[in-house]
């Protein structure tokens, strides 16, 4: 009898304090659009009982139809959905909306520098900007193209099968790049050699999208009872097996060259003061205290997802959209061709700069399916918008989706595939932050130039071998909600040799 009592108690006063909370912040934000609300649940009722598809359909169509900014009750906690460009970049320039909310957090508290609380991110950046500077970039050209003709030979083995998924590949390839490039080993993906990964990332991603849209997982002691966790915790342990791994090969090979002695000293100051991979540098800052093994860990496995999925994701989508449009195709074909010696000729740092319609399709194909639908911050202070003030401690969804698809800004077309809306002269009617397909602002992404240089050298490298088609039509064409942007379709094509070059 207590015990109900207690909890009767316990359930007013929270009840209570929920109401004057939501009452506080409707004062801000009540004027603006919104689906249909039910006390303590919201919008949120929307999501019970969908699936990741109909869970993406439900978001875009909620900017397309409230427009934006809107705001969405996901459960107890309010959200306000941005797609204006402008408010956009109020957004993204704030230096009050550089936190990322805690939804980031189900990431099973990874925090590398993608997903890490300001303090540690301001650090974190300051010290790993000079491992993407161009000078380093530039070295890893060679092996962005000795992987891609990997790549390529292992597509040949395809030639006839109709309508394959070839974005596995494409994962296969650019983890190996990213491994020997930020890393320093080569785990050989491609040779189909730890394949499990791969799969149990595709995996995890599902189990973190699945209990971002479903509110009442959000608490730790609910979600911990569930065989989603059950399954999230063994899979996180088999993931940090492979940073911890590197992380034991690596401190090996700096022992041996006697780059840490006497009492964790340096003996030389050269191995660090000249341009170093990614890990080396890493290694230094753990070498110096200023991160542990768990934090070196995270920075691995961040710079292992992050680097490999929006590059692989990317190259998968424009394939696509390139077997799709056999015209595109085609004068994207004739600008590599003109370029290039041979079908197996590397691409050059020179020749990477006179690719510039196949970055129009690139960049076509990142605003109509950017990795990242949705980015969300949260405002550490008060910020006013376009038509609202937001106070303090909301969460900023971004919708690139509806930024990238406005046809107030694209036009009536905005939905179809048309790399000529990347002609200088187009880019210039148009608002600086219409197109964000890597971010902006202090917290855009490190590695962006990285991904340009392999995305265009993979396509250089598969385009002057094979021509490429589908029985898919961008119609067809259905994405699902997961942390990065998935085609539930896959990315099925069939490949055919070009004999003359």
């Amino acid at each position: 009898m207590l015990f109900i009592y207690l909890f009767c108690v316990v359930a007013l006063i929270l009840t209570l304090k929920f109401y004057l909370y939501k009452r506080r912040i409707m004062k801000y934000v009540g004027h603006l659009p919104a689906p249909p609300e039910i006390p303590f649940v919201g919008s949120g009722l929307y999501f019970i009982g969908k699936n990741s598809m109909e869970i993406m359909d439900l978001l875009c169509m909620t900017t397309d139809i409230f427009d934006t900014p809107c705001r969405f009750w996901l459960g107890p906690v309010l959200a306000i959905f941005l797609g204006k460009p402008e408010d956009v970049q109020t957004v993204l320039l704030s230096p009050h909306c550089l936190e990322k909310p805690y939804i980031y957090r189900f990431m099973d508290d990874v925090e590398g520098i993608f997903t890490a609380p300001i303090h540690k991110w301001k650090s974190q950046r300051k010290l790993l900007n000079p491992t993407f500077n161009n000078k380093i970039l530039l070295s890893f050209v060679p092996i962005f193209n000795e992987k891609s003709q990997i790549l390529a030979d292992v597509l040949d083995k395809k030639v006839g099968q109709k309508n394959f998924d070839i974005s596995k590949q494409l994962f296969a390839c650019t983890l190996e790049m990213v491994c020997c490039t930020t890393i320093g080993c080569d785990l050989e993906f491609q040779s189909n050699k730890n394949v499990k990964m791969l799969e149990t990332m595709e995996i995890q991603s599902e189990l973190v999208a699945n209990r971002m849209t479903r509110f009442w997982l959000h608490p730790f002691f609910i979600y911990r009872f569930t065989n989603d966790y059950k399954k999230f915790r063994d899979n996180t342990k088999f993931i940090y097996e492979i940073p911890r791994a590197i992380r034991k090969i690596k401190e090996k090979e700096f022992y041996e060259k006697k780059i840490f002695e006497n009492n964790n000293e340096l003996e030389t100051e050269e191995f660090f003061s000249t341009p170093q991979i990614f890990v080396n540098e890493l290694f230094k800052l753990h070498n110096q205290k200023l991160i542990d093994d768990r934090m070196l860990d995270d920075e691995i496995l961040t710079i292992l997802v992050g680097g490999n999925e929006t590059t692989a994701l990317t190259t998968s989508h424009v394939i696509l959209m390139l077997a799709m449009h056999p015209d595109i195709q085609e004068r994207a074909f004739q600008e590599i061709k003109s370029v290039h010696e041979t079908q197996t000729s590397h691409t050059t740092t020179d020749i990477l700069t006179k690719l510039n319609y196949l970055e129009m399709c690139i960049k076509e194909t990142m605003r109509l399916y950017p990795v990242a639908q949705f980015l969300a911050r949260q405002n550490l202070q008060e910020i006013k918008l376009s038509n609202c003030t937001v106070p303090k401690g909301t969460m900023l969804i971004m919708s690139f989706h509806h930024l990238h698809r406005n046809k107030e800004v694209w036009g009536p077309n905005a939905d179809r595939f048309d790399p000529d809306n990347f002609l200088p002269e187009k880019i210039a009617s148009r608002h600086a932050y219409s197109f964000l397909p890597f971010s902006a602002g202090p917290r855009n992404c490190i590695g962006y130039k990285y991904g340009w240089f392999a995305m265009k050298i993979i396509l250089s490298a598969i385009m002057r071998r094979y021509k490429l088609s589908t029985h898919l039509r961008l119609e067809d064409i259905r994405t699902k909600f997961e942390v990065t942007l998935k085609i539930e379709n896959r990315h099925l094509v069939t490949v055919e040799r070009r004999e003359e070059y």
